[in-house]
């Protein structure tokens, strides 16, 4: 993927703005959660790159194992802090 990036200005422009518009409309959920009361403020546009990141590295690397995607979301989402 990263040749492509490099070797192709189209693929790199419209990959670039998929994962704009992807973290902007997680980001848009996810404050709307907030808003809703169902999750505490935070820092939307960063939880969203991380939730993307999780998701496409799992797909790149083919885990199929979606229990361990919803584990790690659970955690980006309910962090590991005590309470």
């Amino acid at each position: 993927m990263q040749e492509a990036l490099l070797a192709n200005p189209l693929v790199s422009e419209r990959i670039e703005r998929g994962k704009h518009e992807a973290v902007a409309l997680l980001a848009e959920f996810l404050e709307s959660r907030v808003t809703a009361g169902e999750l505490r403020s935070h820092d939307a546009q960063t939880t969203a790159q991380l939730l993307l990141f999780a998701i496409l590295m799992a797909h790149f690397t083919g885990t199929s194992d979606e229990g361990v995607l919803r584990r790690g979301v659970g955690t980006i989402v309910h962090g590991v802090a005590a309470r």
